[in-house]
């Protein structure tokens, strides 16, 4: 966990919140934007932690550079001193919650969720990735394959896309396989076009001797 805060006396408070709520941690406090940005990039934290109000430091810049050095990790107000306003702009700016210090039996809930959400955007993304992979190898053995191959909606029986081998195969271009049905291919005109760019087969050679 990463800590902003003026006061080492909060970083102690807030971590025996925690503590008592069964959330085991460790913690770096920092209160300036270079010791910030160091610690996100050494450290790593699971959740940042922050007093809205330093001297040196504002909560809302704070939240700028977490944002951009660690855009996943979760960030949550602690203060005494935000409104109803600062609260909402915070959230509009990327925190993930704001608890006050009047209030600290709300800490270890907002922090517990916001580890929960950070967990499943990560399982949401390394998924999508894993998707978007196979959809990639899918579409290189679709289209790499030396047999014609076509996808078509089962309800209308349009054709979604084809394979190159599909269009060398059957005359007809990629625009106007798009355009058409399965049941446009086996028509009397289909096939008189596929005949028409099929290979002529080789004519038979007299065998040996003049025999046929």
């Amino acid at each position: 966990m990463l800590h902003l805060a003026l006061h080492l006396a909060y970083l102690i408070l807030q971590l025996a919140e925690l503590r008592r709520n069964g959330l085991t941690c460790e913690a770096r406090r920092v209160d300036t934007e270079p010791s910030l940005v160091q610690a996100l990039v050494q450290y790593v934290p699971d959740v940042i932690l922050c007093d809205f109000s330093m001297p040196r430091f504002g909560g809302l810049r704070a939240l700028e550079v977490a944002r951009l050095h660690a855009p996943q990790t979760p960030f949550v107000f602690v203060s005494g001193g935000i409104g109803e306003d600062l609260a909402v702009e915070s959230l509009k700016h990327g925190a993930t919650d704001y608890v006050l210090k009047s209030n600290l039996k709300r800490l270890a809930p907002a922090v517990r969720r916001a580890l929960e959400e950070a967990q499943l955007r990560v399982a949401r993304s390394t998924a999508e990735h894993a998707l978007s992979d196979s959809e990639q190898r899918y579409r290189d053995l679709f289209h790499s394959n030396p047999h014609p191959m076509w996808l078509f909606d089962t309800q209308t029986s349009r054709f979604l896309e084809v394979n190159d081998v599909a269009v060398a195969r059957y005359g007809f271009t990629r625009e106007e396989f798009l355009a058409m049905t399965v049941d446009d291919i086996r028509s009397e005109h289909a096939i008189a076009r596929l005949l028409q760019v099929a290979p002529t087969p080789p004519r038979a050679r007299p065998a040996r001797g003049g025999q046929p």
